[in-house]
């Protein structure tokens, strides 16, 4: 059965940006879940996603779940900082900050 109810952490700002991360689990097993967001969040479920990444494998432990989605958001930072303001991700950042 899947559970939606686990563990929860927002960080940031990280060059500007939030990582907003959550667990759930599968069968005894824990995913993690990530939002990069260009906004402070609220909480993890309303967080204005600019990117979303997921764990590649399960986890028995919830922690090591939530540590290893949270890197990975992490390192996609840069990957979404483009120089000069211009460009895709620029675009859908700078979308998301005028919209709150």
């Amino acid at each position: 059965m899947y559970s939606t109810s686990g563990m929860e952490k927002i960080s940031g700002p990280w060059e500007g940006m939030y990582i907003a991360a959550y667990t759930a689990e599968l069968d005894g097993k824990f995913y993690g879940y990530a939002k990069l967001s260009a906004v402070c969040p609220d909480d993890v479920w309303t967080a204005d996603a600019i990117l979303k990444v997921t764990t590649k494998h399960s986890y028995v432990e919830e922690a090591r779940a939530l540590g290893v989605v949270h890197d990975l958001a992490f390192r996609w930072i840069s990957e979404v900082r483009e120089p000069h303001g211009e460009g895709f991700w620029s675009f859908l950042i700078s979308d998301a900050r005028r919209r709150h």
